[in-house]
């Protein structure tokens, strides 16, 4: 299942990658505002997913990817495509805005991962 989770998480990452290049001016300028704003919630859930040895959490981890991933893609075609504004480039920072949410995801996962039967 480790396998599974950091997969979803690897394509959420490209994802964000693509998009960051896409709607840049400079392609790598892009993808590193991208990865360095969007990017870190995968990593940090492929990190996790090395570390956990439970299926349930490998379970939690890779549907929290693929939410922040649809997420993800809902709220860049909302800014791009919906309605364009100067500002449309802030949702680059969404990492950093959902950082509460995946935090909680986060914590479960860790708290189910140590968690002991008697």
């Amino acid at each position: 299942m480790c396998k599974v989770s950091i997969a979803v998480s690897g394509l959420v990452l490209l994802g964000i990658a693509c998009a960051g290049g896409f709607f840049a001016d400079n392609f790598g300028n892009g993808v590193l505002f991208a990865l360095l704003f969007s990017g870190f919630p995968p990593i940090v859930s492929m990190v996790l997913s090395m570390c956990m040895k439970k299926t349930a959490s490998q379970v939690i981890l890779a549907v929290s990817s693929l939410l922040y991933g649809v997420f993800f893609a809902y709220s860049v075609y909302h800014a791009f495509y919906v309605q364009l504004y100067p500002q449309s480039g802030l949702v680059f920072l969404l990492g950093v805005f959902m950082l509460p949410y995946l935090l909680a995801f986060w914590i479960v996962v860790f708290v189910v991962d140590r968690w002991r039967k008697k």
